[in-house]
C-alpha cells in the first residue's frame, strides 16, 4: 500500500511514544492532541503503515515490556499488572497471554534471566 512520507512519518512517531510510554494508558484523544492531528486520520494513517489498530499495537508494546520485567525482575505478576495500568491481574494476565501466547507465570518460568 502507498502512503505518503508525511503519513509515515506521523505513523513512526505515534509507534515510537506507544513504545517509550508502554507504562502510560493513552488515548486516541490524547494521541490526537499530542501529534496535532484528528482521531479518525490517526487511526487510518496508521493502520495504514503497521497494519493494525493503534490500541492493539499499544497492547503488544504493553505485553513486550511487560514480558521483559517478568524475566529480569522479582516482581509479583500483580505488581507488573499494575504497572501497566491494569488494576485487575487476571485482566493482565489473560491480555498477556491473548498477545504472548502463554500465561505471565508460565512466560517467568521459561524466560526468568534471574536465576
Amino acid at each position: 500500500m502507498q502512503y505518503s512520507q508525511k503519513n509515515k512519518m506521523l505513523a513512526e512517531k505515534v509507534s515510537l511514544y506507544l513504545r517509550e510510554n508502554t507504562d502510560t494508558r493513552t488515548t486516541i484523544a490524547e494521541l490526537s492532541d499530542i501529534f496535532k492531528v484528528s482521531p479518525t486520520p490517526l487511526k487510518k494513517i496508521f493502520r495504514e503503515v503497521y497494519g493494525i489498530p493503534v490500541y492493539k499495537y499499544a497492547k503488544q508494546q504493553k505485553m513486550l515490556s511487560a514480558s521483559e520485567m517478568l524475566s529480569e525482575t522479582d516482581l509479583t505478576v500483580t505488581e507488573i499488572a499494575g504497572i501497566y495500568g491494569y488494576d485487575n491481574p487476571s485482566k493482565f494476565s489473560s491480555a498477556f497471554r491473548n498477545v504472548m501466547g502463554i500465561s505471565p507465570t508460565d512466560y517467568r518460568k521459561i524466560h526468568n534471566r534471574k536465576s
